[in-house]
């Protein structure tokens, strides 16, 4: 019985010491496998930690890499020259708007005037506009010469009409040179009071509208008086003044449609003189290129 006892002892013992052996083994295990799974996350971390740090260093790399890239761009002597000469052109474009409207401020109008027929080394005016005017001048100078003279000689004609068989045939043999003079000479006067017309109409109201620096219907009517009035000296007061007040108001309202024409097409006088400005500066800066 006793012996029962014992062997019935040693198996619980044994049971016991295997009991607490595996509960040993499993809370190593436990133990274990908790360590293993901080490592894995650790790990884990890590790793995207590296990754986040390699993408910022990668990004960092090709910030630098890019603007390793612009600085050996901009070090690029075509680039440089091109950026230089950017920032060149825009400073000038600064410095001619503020140098034209200066000079355009500072230019009196008797200046205006000597610019307007300044003459060039081939005696030609310099300014482009008192060119086209000039042969304007000339061409109705001439065909109004031509006009006078087939006037002159119809007027010469008629009144040879009225002389006899005789009359015509002594005339034309013995005065055919006394009557071309005469046709010449008619046709010369008119000439000369064309010549005034045309002059007063082309040339002073340019003139005003160059010293005063402003295209205007009055310059034309003052023109256009006058104009007439060179042409009607001889006539009585009362004729002579209707014909000046009816020349003002004509050139008055052809002076309206010619400003408005004029100022669609960009040819007004302020337009003329800023554009004989900016063509004086681009020569002055030409030549001081030249130069340097």
């Amino acid at each position: 019985m006793s012996k029962f006892k014992e062997h019935s002892i040693e198996k619980d013992s044994a049971c016991t010491t295997s009991i607490q052996r595996s509960n040993r083994i499993i809370e190593l295990w436990t133990n274990v496998a908790h360590k293993v799974g901080i490592v894995a996350k650790c790990s884990t971390s890590h790793s995207f930690h590296g990754l986040n740090e390699l993408e910022k260093n990668s990004e960092g790399v090709a910030g630098l890499q890019e603007d390793n890239d612009n600085d050996w761009d901009n070090e690029l002597p075509g680039l440089q020259r091109r950026q230089k000469n950017k920032a060149t052109n825009s400073r000038n474009s600064v410095a001619s708007d503020m140098q034209v409207n200066q000079m355009i401020e500072q230019e009196t109008g008797s200046q205006r005037l000597q610019a307007m027929y300044a003459l060039g080394p081939d005696w030609m005016f310099i300014q482009e506009d008192t060119r086209t005017i000039t042969t304007m001048f000339y061409r109705s100078v001439l065909l109004g010469f031509l006009l006078n003279v087939v006037k002159a000689a119809q007027t010469e004609s008629k009144s040879s009409k009225n002389l006899s068989a005789s009359q015509a045939a002594m005339k034309k043999g013995i005065y055919s040179k006394a009557d071309s003079s005469k046709i010449l000479k008619e046709a010369a006067k008119g000439t000369l009071r064309l010549t005034a017309f045309a002059g007063s109409l082309l040339y002073l109201s340019q003139s005003i509208a160059a010293y005063r620096n402003k295209s205007s219907l009055w310059e034309y009517s003052i023109s256009t008086a006058v104009a007439v009035a060179s042409v009607s000296f001889g006539k009585p007061p009362a004729s002579f003044l209707l014909a000046v007040s009816g020349g003002a108001l004509a050139g008055a309202l052809g002076g309206s449609l010619v400003c408005s024409m004029m100022s669609s097409a960009g040819a007004s006088q302020e337009q003329r003189t800023l554009n004989r400005i900016q063509q004086k500066l681009q020569q002055q800066q030409q030549k001081l290129n030249f130069d340097l």
